[in-house]
């Protein structure tokens, strides 16, 4: 049975060497001319009718039944008459052959030169292709993978070896498991994903360009070295930076770069311009809620005009829907910060298309905001945003709070208490059981009527008073009506 084991052996041993000179021949005639046709001959010729002993070295049957006979060792085979190096290049071939790199790289160590005719060269053995061509370039070879797997390829060399798999990264992956020891290390993937993200540089480079704009306009001061290294891509001497210069940050910044189409490019664009507007909307109006105050109180300048009715239309609409940029884009912003707010502004877009037009239109008209600011003043957006809060969570009270004696005046029947407006949404490390904690804003009949005379010199300004205005007066009058009614009553007994 170990014999019948071993002449298997033999006879596969046969075979496997027999693959790889037919795969050494072919790969000859890339480097042609070369002496080998007798090895052509050998490969062609049937072997199955001949003894193994004229292919292998002849091994007695006696000497593979003894014990100390090592059935694990391979078979010698003889038939081709090639050195242990020769075989040791042949086994090597057989998957390198794969690779179109190394391909490359063994054709170019008998490359003609131009105008050279391949008559000219002189005509190798097979000995000379082990010595002149294939130690060479497997040389060249381990070299390039060294190169490679620990990133130091030159973005040129990328260019020059990969360029073939723009765009067919798995052919790439495949590729690079030819140049691993082991098909599965981790840095296969890597570079992989470096390449892929190399070649797609130019498409964010207009992304890259806005967000360079904004960092500058805005003076943002967090990191952005991965747009930097982007944009450093269109320098001259930006080829001879390694493969491993295309870092995560690089990575992560073209990924998220790749979420900016032409429309969200050109809004962010738009914000840039409209920089003016944006560092004043900042310094005189702090939030959204300050916003909309405003926007009721340039409501009231506008009286009637379509035009600037338009204006305050347009003011709401942009401020509101730019607000992660304006509002939540702080100075020390970094890249990642900076697209979280991008974020937030697109799903605004989405609803509404014309933001950045509405923006723009603002900005044209930011001296009449100016104007607006002006005329009203802070006392003014106090009052309003007052009386906003009143009608939205304001509670009245009347009743005669705990006094024994008879009630002369509304002042001691008629109390007014607000929830803060921060009770509608939590701050920042907030639980629901710190909104009970807040304290309440109370007002009592003075307070309430000092206000009423600030809005009625508010409303009086303007043609058309506000919403809330009116919705205040109105109730403050029908709740005096009622205290007047209370104090009548108990006095009554």
């Amino acid at each position: 049975e170990k014999v019948l084991d071993w002449r298997e052996k033999e006879m596969t041993a046969i075979k496997t060497e027999t693959r790889r000179m037919e795969c050494f021949l072919s790969m000859c005639e890339d480097i042609k001319p070369v002496a080998c046709e007798e090895m052509q001959q050998k490969a062609r010729r049937d072997t199955s009718a001949m003894p193994l002993n004229s292919l292998c070295q002849p091994v007695d049957g006696n000497e593979v039944v003894k014990t100390s006979f090592d059935l694990s060792g391979p078979p010698n085979v003889t038939y081709f008459g090639v050195t242990p190096e020769f075989k040791e290049m042949l086994s090597h071939l057989e998957n390198l052959s794969k690779s179109i790199i190394f391909n490359k790289i063994w054709e170019k160590m008998r490359q003609v030169d131009t105008g050279e005719e391949e008559e000219a060269q002189a005509v190798l053995s097979v000995d000379g292709v082990l010595n002149q061509v294939w130690k060479p370039a497997y040389k060249k070879w381990l070299e390039f993978r060294q190169s490679v797997k620990d990133g130091r390829i030159t973005l040129e060399e990328v260019d020059q070896t990969f360029e073939r798999f723009k765009n067919e990264y798995r052919k790439l992956e495949t590729e690079l498991k030819t140049l691993a020891n082991n098909p599965r290390e981790g840095w296969i993937k890597e570079r992989v994903l470096q390449i892929e993200k190399y070649h797609q540089l130019n498409k964010y480079l207009d992304a890259a360009d806005v967000v360079k704009d904004v960092k500058e306009k805005y003076n943002l001061t967090g990191d952005f070295k991965g747009v930097e290294i982007l944009l450093h891509s269109k320098a001259k001497n930006f080829k001879q930076n390694p493969l491993s210069s295309i870092n995560k940050k690089v990575v992560n910044a073209g990924k998220l770069l790749a979420e900016m189409s032409e429309e969200r490019i050109e809004s962010i664009r738009m914000f840039v311009k409209c920089q003016r507007l944006v560092d004043w909307l900042r310094t005189k109006i702090s939030d959204t809620k300050e916003l909309k105050v405003f926007v009721d109180l340039a409501s009231i300048s506008a009286g009637e005009s379509d035009i600037e009715v338009d204006k305050v239309n347009c003011l709401l609409s942009a401020g509101v829907g730019y607000a992660p940029l304006i509002y939540d884009l702080d100075e020390e912003a970094d890249f990642d910060q900076l697209m979280k707010c991008c974020r937030h502004f697109w799903a605004a877009l989405e609803k509404d298309k014309h933001l950045p037009k509405k923006l723009r239109d603002t900005w044209r008209n930011l001296e009449w905001l100016k104007g607006v600011s002006d005329s009203h003043g802070s006392v003014e957006m106090s009052s309003l945003s007052q009386t906003e809060a009143i009608n939205a969570r304001g509670m009245y009270e009347i009743g005669c709070f705990g006094q024994d004696q008879s009630l002369n005046d509304l002042e001691s029947v008629i109390r007014l208490s607000v929830e803060g407006a921060e009770s509608e949404e939590l701050g920042p490390g907030e639980y629901e059981e710190d909104v009970v904690a807040r304290e309440l804003k109370e007002y009592n009949l003075t307070m309430l009527k000092s206000l009423q005379s600030k809005l009625m010199l508010l409303a009086g300004k303007a043609d058309k008073g506000s919403e809330e205005v009116d919705r205040f007066v109105e109730i403050l009058t029908g709740v005096t009506r009622l205290g007047q009614a209370y104090v009548h009553l108990y006095n009554a007994g």
